[in-house]
C-alpha cells in the first residue's frame, strides 16, 4: 500500500490507494481474507468489476492511448501480484526478454550500439537492425489463449484467472467529465495494470519461440541481438561481407523478418503497418532490404491485402526503445536539430491545447524540460543546441501563460553545465587500449 504515490489518480471508487494504510490491523487483516477469498472463487465483487479508461495524447495528432484507472482493492491486489509476475518472468531463462525485473530498455540499446562500432571498427564487418512493434499488442490479445497458456508455461493460474476476470469487466472511456457507455470484451489486456505487461510476453512465449528454434543456424550464427520488449521487436545482425555477398546478406535478414511476421500473424497478431524500420553501417544494405520487403503482390498496390507487412523504411538514424541509434555512425548535428524542431511543434500543439488549465499545463511544462534534459544526456548535445533547448522550453512554458509556476521557471532558470557528447566506443587492440 506505502508504495503508491499519495496523489495517484483514482477510479470512479475515489479511494486514494493510500488512504488504506490509515485503516485499523483487524480492517486489514479481514481485506487479505477477502482477496484470498476471491482467489479461490476466481471472482470479484461486482462493485469492483469497473474500469474506467484514460485517453492519453500520442506523439501523432489524433491519436490516442487507453490507460485503464481501476477502483483501488484491485490496484492494491495488483501492485502485490504484479511481484509474484515479475518472479515468474525472471524465471522463463529466456534470453530474448528485454523487460523485466532488474531489466532497462537502454540496455538492449547500448549493447546493440557497442556491436555496431565492432562492425564499423573491423574491416568487412556490416551490422543490420531491423525493429518493428506489434499493431494494437495489448487489445487482440485472446483471454481464453491466456488462461490455456498459463497451465502450459506456470503462470500462476490464480493470478491469471482473475486478472480475465477484471479484463472482461464492463469498461467506459472517459474523455475530460464525458464518459461513454460501458462495454465488454473476450479480447485484451488493460494497460496500467501491473500484470498486462507479464499476461502480453504469456501470449508472445509460444509465436517466439518457435521462431527461435526453428530459424537455421546459418542465420542465427549471424544474429548479435534479438530483443522483445512488451510489444517491439528488434534483431539485429551482423556480417562479415568478406565472407557472404550483399544478395546473401538482404536474403537473410528479410528471411528472418518474414519468418517472424509469419509466426506472429499465425497467433492472431501482426506488425504494425508502416511502423518497421532498418539501418545499417551499410547503407546499400538497408536499402536492398526496404525493396525487398516492400514489394506487393496485389494487383492494385493501394487496396493492398498482403498478410505481411511490407512497408518497412531503411533510415540513417531510429530510436530504439526512445533512445537515438545511428548504426555506429555518432548522432549528428543534424539530428539534433530534427529533434528540437519536432520538441517545439508539440509544445506548441501542447500548449495551445492546455491554454487556461493550470494543472495541465504546469505537467506539460514539466515534462518538456525532463524530456529536453533526458535528451541531452542520452544523446549528447552541442552548446549551441542545449541553449536552442533551453530557450524553447522557457518560451513555451513561460509564467506569462495561464497557470504557469514559478519553482518550474526557476529550475529552468538553474546554470546549464556542458555536457559531452556520449559515445560508446570499444578498445580492442592487442598491443594495448587506443583512444
Amino acid at each position: 500500500i506505502r508504495t503508491f504515490s499519495r496523489n495517484t489518480a483514482t477510479a470512479r471508487d475515489r479511494i486514494p490507494p493510500r488512504i488504506i494504510d490509515d485503516l485499523e490491523d483487524e480492517t486489514l487483516v479481514h481485506l487479505i481474507r477477502l482477496f484470498k477469498r476471491c482467489e479461490e472463487c476466481g471472482d470479484w465483487p461486482v462493485q469492483w468489476k469497473d474500469a474506467t479508461m484514460v485517453m492519453i495524447p500520442k506523439t501523432e495528432q489524433f491519436k490516442w492511448r487507453l490507460i485503464a484507472l481501476l477502483v483501488t482493492p484491485y490496484r492494491i491486489w495488483a501492485r502485490e501480484a504484479g511481484c509474484w509476475t515479475s518472479r515468474w518472468m525472471s524465471s522463463l531463462k529466456r534470453e530474448w526478454i528485454a523487460n523485466g525485473p532488474k531489466k532497462a530498455s537502454e540496455d538492449v540499446v547500448y549493447e546493440i550500439a557497442l556491436d555496431a562500432e565492432m562492425a564499423a571498427g573491423n574491416y568487412g564487418h556490416v551490422s543490420v537492425v531491423m525493429m518493428d512493434d506489434l499493431e494494437k499488442g495489448f487489445e487482440k490479445v485472446n483471454h481464453a489463449d491466456l488462461l490455456d497458456k498459463a497451465t502450459i508455461y506456470g503462470f500462476p493460474p490464480n493470478i491469471c484467472t482473475l486478472a480475465v476476470v477484471m479484463y472482461q469487466s464492463p469498461r467506459r472511456i472517459r474523455c475530460a467529465a464525458a464518459y461513454s457507455k460501458s462495454t465488454t470484451t473476450t479480447r485484451g489486456v488493460l494497460a496500467g495494470c501491473p500484470i498486462a505487461m507479464g499476461l502480453l510476453l504469456l501470449a508472445n512465449l509460444n509465436p517466439v519461440d518457435d521462431f527461435w528454434r526453428n530459424l537455421p543456424s546459418r542465420i542465427k550464427c549471424n544474429i548479435s541481438s534479438f530483443k522483445v520488449y512488451v510489444d517491439d521487436f528488434i534483431i539485429a545482425f551482423r556480417f562479415d561481407t568478406n565472407k557472404l555477398s550483399h544478395d546473401e546478406i538482404q536474403t537473410m535478414v528479410t528471411g528472418t523478418y518474414l519468418r517472424l511476421s509469419q509466426g506472429i500473424t499465425a497467433k492472431g497478431a501482426n506488425f504494425a503497418v508502416g511502423k518497421g524500420r532498418v539501418t545499417s553501417t551499410d547503407v546499400d544494405i538497408a536499402d536492398a532490404v526496404k525493396k525487398a520487403l516492400n514489394w506487393c503482390q496485389c494487383v492494385s498496390p493501394s487496396n493492398c491485402v498482403c498478410s505481411s507487412n511490407h512497408k518497412i523504411e531503411a533510415k540513417r538514424d531510429i530510436t530504439i526503445l526512445g533512445v537515438d541509434y545511428s548504426a555506429g555512425r555518432p548522432i549528428k548535428y543534424a539530428k539534433n536539430k530534427e529533434i528540437v524542431n519536432e520538441a517545439k511543434t508539440k509544445a506548441s500543439k501542447i500548449v495551445t491545447l492546455c491554454k487556461g488549465v493550470p494543472f495541465a499545463l504546469n505537467l506539460v511544462r514539466s515534462h518538456v524540460h525532463s524530456s529536453a534534459l533526458y535528451g541531452a544526456k542520452i544523446i549528447g548535445m552541442s552548446d549551441k543546441i542545449l541553449d536552442e533547448v533551453r530557450v524553447m522550453t522557457c518560451s513555451s512554458t513561460s509564467t506569462r501563460a495561464a497557470g504557469g509556476s514559478s519553482r518550474i521557471d526557476l529550475l529552468l532558470q538553474t546554470q546549464r553545465t556542458s555536457i559531452l557528447p556520449l559515445r560508446l566506443t570499444v578498445l580492442l587492440s592487442l598491443s594495448g587500449p587506443k583512444e
